[in-house]
């Protein structure tokens, strides 16, 4: 039977072997501790970055980023997921939207040891569109100019795809004179709705508006009439109509006057063609000395304007027939002044012209001519 005591090991064998058994342990211990203290998910936060109007809505192109954190693990061992509407789940960090509309964003992170972060939801409103808005005045021209105030009705439509058009409009008058420049808000009715916001409506209001030009403004006193729509982003749309006081009605036909002569222009605007003819007797045998111009007006048309005029010169045997024309543009109160020239000779023929100007607030030119034959 063999010794026991030769089957020992040395006390120094004895002891390195307890230290081996202790230290796979505690390395064990170790593992299985770690493995049980990393059970926190990581927390991910978005931030959306564009620009913010009103309501919660974004005018403009958002990009969301997000960023994942964890106690036990860096930023770059994390996994960050997301879909946008119900879309497939995408690895990455950065969401692009571009477009109007309403967008839910769902997003989580997860770390190496398998925790998972509850899913996160985030709803992003962008409305880039301003509301349609129309417009139209009635009457657009206010004539005569008395100085008279008139009712001008302003009317249109407005509407917004997304957000919904505010319900409240505002209004504001700028006159050439700036004298008459009222301002005011109107609201929309009958309205139709969408999602508990205004998707369309119509308006109608009245502005007085004086109906008085200076003389001298010959492209007429202009008004205008603007309306500005909001949507409930913070989207604006102005729209404007023009109402005219006019310095007239427009072009008017009239007499021919007489070459070389001076008259009163009554207040008017125009342009005046006028054709004239005259028959007179001559002398059948003129003296050797040169003989009187006749002069003959035309006859036809009517007028508000400057009057012209032109002379009709005949000299020559039996009868002579002589036929005016004239060209005249006037306007305003003032005196006309004109020279006509007439001359013939003795075979039968003449010619006489008549050029005219008249000034007061305003001018007028006449031009004339005369032919005649026999």
């Amino acid at each position: 039977m063999p010794d026991s005591k030769s089957t020992r090991l040395p006390p120094s064998a004895r002891r390195a072997s307890r230290r081996s058994r202790r230290f796979v342990g505690e390395v064990a211990f170790l593992e299985d501790r770690r493995l049980l203290s990393d059970m926190t998910a990581p927390t991910t936060t978005a931030t959306p970055v564009g620009t913010l109007g009103s309501n919660g809505y974004y005018t403009s192109p958002v990009s969301v980023n997000l960023s994942a954190t964890d106690v036990d693990d860096v930023a770059s061992a994390l996994s960050t997921e997301f879909r946008v509407n119900d879309g497939p789940l995408t690895t990455g960090k950065t969401i692009n939207l571009t477009a109007d509309g309403s967008y839910n964003v769902q997003y989580f992170s997860m770390d190496p040891a398998g925790n998972v972060e509850a899913t996160h939801t985030l709803v992003v409103k962008i409305d880039q569109t301003p509301p349609d808005l129309s417009v139209m005045a009635s009457p657009t021209s206010l004539w005569p100019p008395n100085g008279k105030f008139v009712a001008v009705t302003v009317s249109g439509n407005a509407s917004d795809q997304f957000s919904g058009v505010n319900a409240v409009l505002r209004d504001h008058v700028t006159d050439e004179y700036r004298m008459v420049q009222p301002s005011g808000t109107t609201s929309l009715a009958p309205i139709t709705t969408r999602s508990g916001a205004i998707a369309s409506g119509s308006y109608s209001f009245t502005v007085m508006l004086q109906a008085r030009r200076a003389g001298r403004d010959h492209d007429g006193r202009q008004y205008e009439v603007f309306v500005t729509a909001t949507d409930l982003a913070g989207n604006s749309r102005t729209v404007s109509a023009l109402v005219i006081v006019p310095h007239d009605q427009g072009n008017h036909s009239g007499n021919p006057g007489f070459g070389g002569r001076q008259g009163n222009l009554p207040r008017a605007h125009g342009n005046e063609n006028g054709r004239g003819h005259s028959h007179h007797k001559v002398v059948a045998n003129p003296p050797a000395s040169p003989s009187p111009i006749v002069t003959s007006p035309g006859e036809d048309g009517h007028s508000k304007g400057g009057d012209s005029g032109g002379n009709s010169g005949s000299q020559g045997n039996d009868q002579g027939h002589g036929d005016g024309n004239a060209n005249g543009n006037g306007h305003g109160d003032g005196n006309g002044a004109s020279n006509g020239n007439g001359q013939g000779n003795n075979n039968g023929q003449g010619q006489g012209q008549g050029n005219g100007h008249g000034n007061d607030k305003d001018h007028g030119n006449d031009h004339g001519r005369g032919n005649s034959k026999d």
